[in-house]
């Protein structure tokens, strides 16, 4: 039966008919040219990261695509699904995934739509090659996890943000490589590039932001002075005899960013500003100077970091110097730190 508003043909059973999205076409009950698509898809970016070296976890994406395009459907017609996607490659003479051995009860119609599923995703088009329904069910905790390794300095290759950063402890990341990674922790393959959209307003972003990441337009270089690109710079210039200072700049550029901030708690400042007593509650030196309402300058650092759902409260919470306060922050040291305040904080209560 064919649509002519649709790219395919749709695959007929004797159920109780529906009507075609785009036309008063009507369609049977069956699987629709999008779930076929999705499972068409999936199976394709398994295959492609088993021959790449990464087996991926095949259940761990069998739920991803029930809970999301394939939700009408359950996991042993979904099963069935594979099984077809691999009796059309081994009759187009190619590989197929192992674990999904091939299903000869294809019909024409089927077959012609997978096929044509199968060209568009080897075409190198990337809106063909999207799973963006794996980025989606990965969960925030893996995420979580993923950023926290990035920010440490796990190795993963990938490319660089242009235009956005994800913070996590106070690390800007590639909000991508977060995803690309937590895809690897929770399916034990990649997510890469091509395989999910980035920017605002996409369903990546929408996930980094509901596991408590901030994504924030990129600074330029120059306006991260902490950055490892700005350092290097500063190294560089290091290394030279200056005949007289720099000029510098009379008006230094400027960029507009938006960010997102949480709200705090003064009452849990309070609480950890007296505990401290003027000392940082770290190095446990005097507080370095005072307040213009003379109060000691102590900053309190939240140890497990609100953006990683971290508590407003005093058990999550100490009072530090500027010093330590910035090492907690950028320091080589700051898992350990972590660890450390996170233990005497809690024989202090």
């Amino acid at each position: 039966m064919l649509c002519n508003a649709c790219p395919v043909q749709f695959f007929t059973l004797p159920r109780q008919p529906k009507q075609c999205p785009a036309t008063d076409f009507p369609m049977a009950d069956d699987w629709t040219p999008e779930e076929l698509r999705a499972a068409t898809r999936a199976y394709l970016w398994m295959l492609r990261s088993a021959n790449a070296g990464t087996m991926p976890n095949k259940a761990a994406v069998r739920r991803a695509l029930l809970a999301g395009p394939l939700k009408e459907r359950n996991d042993q017609s979904l099963e069935f699904r594979f099984r077809n996607i691999s009796s059309v490659l081994d009759g187009m003479r190619r590989e197929w995934l192992k674990g999904y051995r091939p299903a000869r009860q294809v019909g024409a119609n089927v077959t012609k739509a997978i096929a044509s599923f199968i060209a568009d995703y080897e075409s190198n088009q990337r809106h063909h090659q999207r799973v963006t329904f794996l980025a989606a069910a990965i969960p925030p905790e893996t995420i979580r996890l993923a950023a926290s390794r990035l920010a440490q300095g796990e190795p993963f290759p990938y490319a660089d943000s242009i235009a956005y950063d994800a913070i996590f402890e106070g690390k800007p990341l590639s909000p991508k490589a977060v995803i690309g990674y937590a895809g690897l922790l929770h399916y034990g393959a990649p997510l890469l590039s091509e395989d999910f959209a980035g920017g605002e307003e996409t369903k990546a972003f929408e996930k980094l932001r509901t596991s408590g990441i901030i994504v924030s337009p990129k600074l330029p270089k120059e306006a991260q002075p902490e950055s490892d690109e700005f350092r290097a710079e500063v190294r560089k210039r290091k290394q030279k005899e200056f005949a007289a200072p720099p000029v510098g700049q009379q008006k230094p550029k400027k960029v507009v960013t938006t960010t997102t901030a949480f709200v705090r708690d003064p009452e849990v400042v309070a609480f950890v500003e007296k505990r401290a007593n003027g000392a940082c509650e770290h190095c446990g030196k005097p507080a370095p100077f005072f307040r213009k309402d003379g109060t000691p300058y102590l900053e309190v650092h939240h140890i497990e970091p609100l953006a990683e759902q971290g508590t407003d409260t005093v058990e999550n919470a100490a009072a530090l110097c500027p010093n330590c306060h910035r090492e907690c922050h950028h320091g080589e040291n700051a898992p350990k730190l972590r660890d450390f305040l996170l233990t005497k904080i809690a024989a202090l209560l």
